[in-house]
């Protein structure tokens, strides 16, 4: 019943989903949509109207290339709490918990900030 549904939903979005974005009319922002931040207007709904992302507002969601600056940050709070109590685990623990509270807050910041961007409701993001 799940690959059956997983199919199904593949089909959908290959078939539907794709062919509407390959067939959207894509736009630069002007000004406006710049300063206020708002949807594209919608004149014939037959065609979707999307708006280029020049200030890369979706990509800042994403750990791209920020990697090593994590891994930085986790070696530098470790070292600090080894200093601070020295006891290893207790820092092993407080940068475990620094870093996973890290990752939480950026995706439930990240999820809002998408859900904001596209219009879309939260719980429709996976």
């Amino acid at each position: 019943a799940v690959s059956r549904a997983h199919h199904t939903i593949n089909e959908y979005l290959m078939n539907d989903v794709i062919d509407t974005i390959t067939s959207a009319n894509v736009q630069i922002p002007t000004f406006f949509h710049n300063i206020l931040g708002s949807p594209p207007g919608r004149v014939p709904p037959e065609k979707p109207i999307l708006l280029r992302d020049n200030r890369n507002l979706f990509a800042r969601v994403l750990f791209y290339g920020i990697e090593g600056d994590l891994i930085i940050l986790d070696l530098i709070v470790f070292i600090v709490c080894d200093l601070i109590f020295v006891d290893v685990f207790t820092a092993a623990l407080l940068t475990y918990i620094l870093a996973h509270g890290l990752i939480e807050l950026r995706c439930k910041l990240g999820t809002s900030n998408v859900a904001r961007k596209t219009l879309v409701d939260e719980r429709f993001l996976i």
